[in-house]
């Protein structure tokens, strides 16, 4: 059974790799046996284009999803066939008819992350303006990213069945409650492709390694997969809302007690540039774990908290002398609330993990300032500079950029003397690229960037 199963997956990979081989494998062969699933379509909501409904799966993020298409009126409606970040359907799908090109793969327009490919503009997640869910449907609907249908994937159970005469992927989330995705095929160049047989489904994501694809969710009978696909195919939609709650577009930017804010989707906002910067590419000032002030030295013996080693903590200890099981900094030893107010602090462990998780990091250079580029779900975005850090009486680190957070490193065997941080470094080679965003753990005593959130 295990072989058998093992032997479908390889036959679905090959199969869907291309869309032409896709389309020859199953040309000639006897069309599958519909799954029946008659107590299933009770989950299922009825939609017209009035009121657009949606259907809470029950995800984590709260993202609610549409119970149709883009240009249907019912769940099992194919809708119509959009180019990426286009938002009018055409018959004829070819790089000369795309919008967003001069006519080839490599002359791309807007939403380009690399030269070869185009002009650059460093958008990865398209515009509302260029997104048909929100130009056709307005409101808070958008095309899903790539995150929203990995969440998908990772949280609901899927079963290829047939809706009202109409194959398809029928999404059960969490909650017990479902959508149904029928397989509505594609479109390429001059035809429609695959009808009941697959279905493709844009996401809102570009593809970063490749600026003439875009990210889209793919699937059969007997499997699914992610794939990237040029801009200029058509694919379906299936639009979704941010979770309940959420801010409006209008709201995705902000002051607090004069600092910016991005609202990247995530639990918190960030803040648009670092402690002691005027700007995003501006490194800023240096702190240790747990101090409010900038100095020239950075070591043990200059340490607020510690006896002048790095063996006995004085605050924040789950070992030693001066055991106070402190694990995240309070306030008072907060640089952000110390230097900013309001409810600006230092990110815990947990939300630089989602940071890392939940957004999309594109490395760049801002006003000659190498970093990284950070795309939320929103379609808003942070920089954060390599600004190394100081170590002793000097600056140091400058290979990366690290960022404290304010969760003390407790595992195990550590001595806390140590915090977890934020760091991340890029390097380009003639033939390769070595580049990782990762969660350390640092001596508390060094000195490194903050970039504050707020609740």
């Amino acid at each position: 059974m295990r072989k058998l199963k093992y032997l479908q997956r390889l036959l679905f990979l090959l199969t869907m790799g291309f869309s032409l081989s896709f389309v020859c494998a199953c040309g000639d062969d006897e069309e599958d046996e519909p799954i029946q699933v008659p107590n299933k379509d009770e989950n299922l909501t009825n939609n017209s284009t009035d009121t657009m409904e949606t259907v809470d799966l029950g995800l984590p993020s709260g993202t609610l999803w549409a119970t149709c298409n883009v240009g249907a009126s019912s769940p099992e409606e194919y809708g119509g066939y959009y180019a990426w970040g286009e938002t009018e359907e055409k018959k004829e799908h070819y790089w000369s008819t795309y919008k967003w090109c001069n006519g080839s793969w490599n002359s791309m327009t807007k939403y380009c992350i690399n030269s070869e490919y185009g002009i650059v503009d460093n958008k990865i997640i398209l515009d509302l303006e260029d997104d048909v869910a929100h130009v056709k449907w307005g409101g808070d609907w958008r095309m899903p990213t790539k995150k929203d249908f990995e969440e998908l994937q990772k949280n609901c159970s899927f079963e290829w069945m047939t809706h009202n005469g109409v194959n398809g992927q029928l999404i059960t989330g969490p909650n017990g409650n479902s959508i149904f995705l029928p397989a509505a095929g594609g479109r390429s160049d001059l035809s429609v492709f695959n009808k009941g047989e697959g279905g493709y489904y844009w996401s809102a994501t570009l593809n970063g390694s490749s600026g003439q694809t875009a990210h889209d969710f793919s699937f059969r009978n007997g499997g699914f997969l992610w794939s990237d696909n040029t801009r200029s195919s058509g694919r379906s939609i299936r639009p979704v809302q941010n979770k309940k709650n959420a801010s409006s577009s209008s709201e995705y930017t902000g002051t607090i007690n004069g600092h910016s804010f991005v609202d990247l989707g995530l639990s918190v906002k960030w803040a648009t540039c670092n402690i002691g910067a005027s700007s995003p590419e501006s490194f800023g000032d240096y702190y240790a774990w747990g101090e409010t002030n900038t100095k020239s030295v950075y070591s043990w013996s200059t340490y607020k908290w510690s006896d002048d080693s790095a063996f006995e903590m004085l605050k924040y200890s789950v070992f030693g002398k001066h055991v106070d099981n402190k694990k995240v900094l309070e306030f008072e030893d907060d640089v952000a609330r110390v230097k900013w107010g309001g409810n600006w602090r230092i990110p815990t462990k947990e939300e630089i993990d989602e940071l890392i998780n939940d957004c999309y990091w594109i490395w760049t250079s801002q006003n000659g300032v190498d970093g990284f580029l950070i795309t939320g779900i929103t379609g808003k975005s942070i920089f954060l500079p390599r600004a190394g850090g100081h170590e002793k009486g000097a600056y140091s680190f400058e290979k990366f950029g690290i960022y404290w957070s304010s969760t003390l490193d407790h595992s195990s065997g550590a001595i806390t003397n140590r915090a977890h941080a934020l760091l991340f470094y890029y390097e380009k080679k003639e033939y390769w690229i070595n580049s990782n965003n990762y969660i350390t753990v640092e001596d508390r005593d060094l000195g490194f960037s903050v970039r504050p959130v707020c609740d």
